[in-house]
């Protein structure tokens, strides 16, 4: 549902119903990964784009290392985005 709300352009919608999930299932991964993308591409907010994928990697201690590897790549993707 909240991708499809990303898509047509509901931003807004799409991080509440994400946030709305995230009180069921906290520790998914796909959710916080998605929250993640989504406030940074879709809000710019870089800060809470980390705080969703800091969440994702705190919660999920058996990531595989590819997936961990790639949520590290966009932090600092962020975190240099952020700078500029």
């Amino acid at each position: 549902m909240a991708s499809c709300m990303y898509y047509v352009r509901d931003v807004e919608g799409a991080i509440n119903q994400l946030q709305q999930s995230l009180h069921y299932s906290p520790k998914d991964a796909n959710l916080l990964f998605t929250l993640g993308m989504i406030r940074w591409q879709g809000k710019q907010d870089n800060e809470g784009a980390m705080e969703a994928w800091q969440q994702l990697l705190k919660s999920n201690p058996g990531l595989s290392p590819e997936r961990r590897a790639k949520v590290q790549k966009l932090m600092a993707d962020a975190q240099m985005q952020g700078k500029s």
